[in-house]
Parts: C-alpha cells; structure tokens; sequence
C-alpha cells in the first residue's frame, strides 16, 4: 500500500494535542469530606466510566480523516512485453533417405530422429528436451526461442503444414516429436523441396494476419468472460522473417521448383537459412565424394534471399547451426509495467464520519455535555 498525498499524515500530531487539552480540562477538584466510605460503595456511574470515551473517539476520528487525506491506495501492476522477434518457419525433410544412420551424441539413430532432437532444443531450449542417449549432449547448449513466432512445414513427396505460426510452442514440439517417414513408398522417395519453401513463405506472408487473429481471439475471450486474469497480449513486432530449410535430398517432385520458391521469398522479404543434413557420399560413374543433396541448389537458395548455406553431418553440427542462427536473427525483448490504483479513501473518511457522529451522540445522550 502506498500514500499518494503522504504530507497529510503530519495531521497524526493533532493527536497528542487532543488528549493534552482532554487532561488540563479534567483535572480533579479536591473536596473536603468527612465520610468517605458510602461514596466508594457506591461504585463508578455509567457516565464516570464512559468519560475517555469521546476522546477516544475524536483521537480515532482525526486518525481516520489523516489517513484518508493522505491518500492510501493499492497498487494494482500488470507486466506485459513487447517482442521485436523472428517469424520462422522451419521447413522439415521427412523423406525415406532421413532414416538412413547418423550420430546423436556419442550413440547412433537415424537423420531424422537427430533432426527432430535438436530442432527441439533450438525451439524450446535444450534443457527442456530429453537427454541424448549416453547423457552427455554434444556441441553448444541451446537457449530456445520462446518470444518468436515458429511454425512448421514436413516434406517428402507432398509438403503440409506441421504446426501453424504460433508464440506457444508446447503443440509445435509435439507435433514434430511424433514426425514420422511416410509409409506410401512412392510420397516417402520424393523430395519436394520447392512446393514445401512455398508453401512456408504463404504462411510467414501473411503472420501479421496470425498475431491479429491471436489478439482478437484472447479479446474476445476476455470479453465473454471465458478468460480470467490477465488475457492481455504481449505486443509481438516482427523484425524479420525466415525460413530455415533442412533436407538431405534433391528436388524431384512438386509442382513448384526450389528456385521460383526462392524468388518468391525474396519479394516477400523472407531470408531462408538452407541445411544439408549428412555427410559425403560416393555419387557418380567416377565414384567422386559429394553430398546426397544439391549443395548448390541450397546455396544459390540462401544466397538470392539473403540466409546462409550450411552442412551438417551430425547433431553436434546441427547445434552448431542453430548456434549461429541465434546470432543472426535476435529477439529484442522489453517489458513495460502497468500499474492502477485501487483507492482506500472514501473507506477510511466514512470510518473517520462515523467515529465523529459516535463522539457527539454519547456527549449528548449519555453524558449530557457538549464534546466539542
């Protein structure tokens, strides 16, 4: 509780001012009398011991009127934040070659349990996700993005929405958790890596419509009563907008080619961070070592909308990528106080009223004396 004219409370010192002019006027007058002992038989009179009465309250009525002067009041704060963060889409390749073997700190999985492991802990930081298979996590700790606002495609031969953009990332975890090959052979062997970037770049074209929609569906809850506390909105700005693709394929399906996707993104604003998922193979008649990806497609992606191209051959690499992810694309986050009053004073000068009305009805029907 706090006093917003606290001055009036020197009004408290008029205290000791009440009870000394209440003593000087009753000082006792000696009376000589010969026979003393009926009068003390008789015992006090109602009016003798209701005498401090008046004072007592006059004291507790000033009391009053000097507290509610002085303006107490409660304080009522709401935090709220407001987030100049990233919208991201991450664009996940579920395809049948992801469940080819690769390295999870220390053990052996396969590409796609890795890739669903540490896109977890890039999301939801790497405390919050399981521990690796010997429990020793390999490669850079993640601290997680929980102000941003994350969806997510998965591809194989046809590309669907995961998880819609959203700054709760409980269902979006989940949903990748669950992720699996798909089991039609002829959708698992297909890698449609154009139809999948479009297709994230449609959802981050239009999050400004996702945030309103949020907005509006937690006002309306807060005015139909269906929410309680506090339903205000973090205010979410989005600084900048990415995709960040991961396959360990080349395109060979779609009905969209990886470039005109990328042309896409770059009108749109949109950076796409491009990743190969496992290491060098032997490809070609002249068995040459190269990648089971198209390096170069995902390099000429990243490049003509302004992301970086990277490889990774293991989860120590992949972390190592988010790792520089966070660097590149930072949440600015500010918190902004709100406080109102809840006011005390009309509670405190009704009691202080009630006390002087108290005084002068016991003065006049009781005592039968004026108090003032």
């Amino acid at each position: 509780m706090t006093f917003a004219e606290p001055l009036w409370l020197l009004l408290l010192l008029g205290i000791p001012v009440v009870l000394l002019m209440h003593l000087r006027r009753g000082r006792r007058v000696v009376v000589r009398y010969s026979a003393v002992d009926r009068i003390k038989a008789s015992g006090r009179s109602l009016r003798q011991r209701l005498a401090w009465a008046p004072v007592l309250l006059r004291c507790v009525a000033l009391a009053l009127l000097a507290l509610a002067m002085a303006r107490p009041r409660e304080g009522i704060g709401e935090v709220r934040s407001q987030v100049d963060g990233v919208a991201m889409m991450a664009v996940l390749d579920r395809s049948g070659s992801m469940g080819e073997p690769m390295e999870l700190d220390g053990g052996q999985t396969n590409k796609l349990d890795v890739l669903k492991q540490t896109f977890c802990e890039f999301v939801g930081g790497s405390d919050a996700v399981a521990t690796p298979l010997d429990g020793t996590r390999r490669g850079p700790k993640l601290p997680g993005r929980p102000h941003d606002l994350i969806g997510a495609v998965q591809f194989a031969g046809l590309a669907e929405t995961l998880s819609p953009l959203s700054t709760v990332h409980d269902t979006l975890i989940k949903r990748v958790a669950e992720m699996q090959i798909p089991e039609i052979q002829g959708v698992a062997n297909a890698t449609a890596i154009g139809d999948a970037l479009a297709l994230a770049a449609a959802r981050l074209k239009d999050a400004e419509k996702e945030i309103q929609a949020r907005e509006d569906a937690l006002r309306s809850a807060r005015d139909d009563g269906d929410a309680t506390g506090n339903t205000g909105v973090d205010e979410f700005t989005i600084r900048s907008k990415i995709v960040i693709l991961f396959t360990d394929g080349d395109e060979n399906a779609g009905d969209i080619h990886a470039l005109p996707a990328a042309k896409l993104c770059q009108d749109w604003g949109i950076k796409v961070y491009t990743i190969g998922i496992g290491g060098a193979v032997r490809r070609g008649p002249l068995n040459l070592r190269g990648t089971s990806y198209n390096a170069p497609l995902l390099r000429q992606i990243a490049e003509a909308t302004g992301g970086v191209y990277r490889s990774a051959e293991n989860a120590e690499a992949l972390r190592e990528v988010y790792e520089e992810i966070d660097a590149l694309e930072k949440t600015t986050v500010r918190s902004i106080e709100y406080t109102s009053y809840n006011e005390l004073f009309g509670r405190l000068a009704l009691a202080a009223g009630l006390c002087v009305v108290g005084e002068i009805v016991l003065g006049a029907l009781v005592l039968g004396r004026p108090t003032a």
